[in-house]
């Protein structure tokens, strides 16, 4: 049995691949990738981040935020510890090493999201939005 081209799956997985390619291409030399971008831009909207809120935030497993978490924290662009209303939570940070990454990885990313944009025309492109935005 081969995969039907219709499948919404396969195409949407096929698609991801492709434009996380663009990010990460032009992330790399930051020694970040598109998800690890994501997530310190969340961790610095939020301040000091629980693990559980920033997996809220970022609609993946908690497990799955912690073991990125873990590879940020190898790169010294956050910091985590104990605290708040809960001991047993952890709490995550940007480093100042971060705060500059992200800063760095910002105007990287707008020009990527420029390209997509590009690639797939700028109406077209809010068409998606709105049917990601359903799913």
């Amino acid at each position: 049995m081969t995969i039907d081209l219709k499948c919404y799956s396969f195409l949407m997985r096929a698609a991801t691949r492709r434009i996380v390619s663009t990010y990460d291409s032009a992330l790399c030399h930051l020694g970040i990738n598109v998800e690890q971008y994501s997530l310190l831009v969340l961790i610095q909207r939020s301040g000091r981040v629980s693990l559980t809120e920033l997996a809220r935030l970022a609609h993946l497993q908690r497990s799955t935020v912690s073991r990125n978490v873990r590879v940020l924290e190898g790169k010294k662009v956050v910091s985590t510890g104990r605290g708040g209303s809960d001991s047993r939570e952890i709490l995550v940070a940007l480093t100042e090493a971060g705060i500059l990454v992200v800063a760095e990885a910002a105007p990287i990313w707008q020009r990527c999201q420029s390209e997509v944009e590009s690639q797939v025309g700028s109406s077209e492109m809010e068409i998606l939005k709105r049917i990601l935005k359903k799913i």
